[in-house]
């Protein structure tokens, strides 16, 4: 519809109503008509409903005998528009919810695994090796029963701030399940891997997170198994962790509290 500020402003003129033009979402925007009366109301949707290419929803509400009413009016081709980007919107979010811990804000298991066969196809192309590291949090359930469930929550949430920054810009971390966390490490270079485990311990050594009341350790932990190999086609997501899991179980037969590192 051509000038419709224009056709809204003498229609609002010609009927001697008060109207006010309302910023939405993506750059559209609605006039919104007031309505004094039920008949005004009613003389203001249905004169506006007869053209085909207006949009009219309409609001009122009546309070102590007092009649208040709106009625908002956009082109069509603006309302299809805002409804699609909105769509489009809710399907980014629903899309970002599948593939996202909830409490972490880091990757689940499926986007663990879509991002595992990208990884997988980079590495056999360019013949470079991947890491792959299992990290959990010692003795988590301990200080859950002890400090309860919110810390424990905030325990989680620390610990995956931590992994996303180490890991930044060399792979990406994802929470696995409980307390486990899984990191994809593209370039799979022992020094590499040396640097992101270490930095792993420094920052969750300074942020002390108390643990002294579970009766085992002043300050929450991790134990960290890492794998350096050259995954084969065959390769899932369930295979890779596997290659890490057998560093990881090193690492806790001999105290937790540390790294190991499985070169393939």
């Amino acid at each position: 519809m051509k000038n419709f500020e224009g056709y809204i402003r003498k229609f609002a003129r010609d009927n001697n109503v008060e109207y006010e033009w309302q910023m939405l979402k993506f750059g559209y925007k609605r006039a919104a008509i007031s309505c004094e009366s039920w008949s005004e109301y009613d003389f203001i949707y249905n004169t506006l409903m007869r053209r085909k290419e207006i949009h009219v929803e309409l609001w009122h509400c009546s309070a102590g005998g007092v009649f208040e009413g709106r009625v908002y009016v956009m082109t069509k081709e603006d309302y299809d528009g805002w409804k699609t980007a909105e769509k489009e919107e809710q399907r980014r979010h629903a899309e970002i919810r599948s593939n996202q811990d909830a409490l972490t804000g880091l990757g689940n298991r499926y986007m663990l695994e879509k991002d595992a066969v990208d990884v997988i196809e980079h590495a056999i192309k360019t013949g470079e090796k991947i890491a792959v590291g299992v990290i959990d949090i010692d003795c988590f359930k301990q200080h859950n029963d002890t400090y309860g469930h919110i810390q424990g929550d905030r325990c989680l949430q620390h610990v995956a701030d931590v992994l996303k920054n180490a890991v930044e810009k060399r792979g990406k971390a994802y929470r696995f399940g409980g307390d486990e966390f899984v990191l994809l490490i593209q370039n799979g270079e022992e020094n590499t891997i040396t640097s992101i485990a270490e930095t792993i311990k420094k920052e969750l050594q300074q942020l002390h997170i108390e643990d002294k009341d579970s009766g085992r350790q002043a300050a929450v932990t991790i134990s960290q198994g890492y794998a350096s190999f050259l995954p084969g086609r065959q390769e899932s997501r369930n295979s890779l962790i596997e290659h890490a899991d057998k560093a990881l179980y090193e690492v806790k037969e001999n105290g937790r509290d540390g790294f190991r590192i499985i070169v393939e």
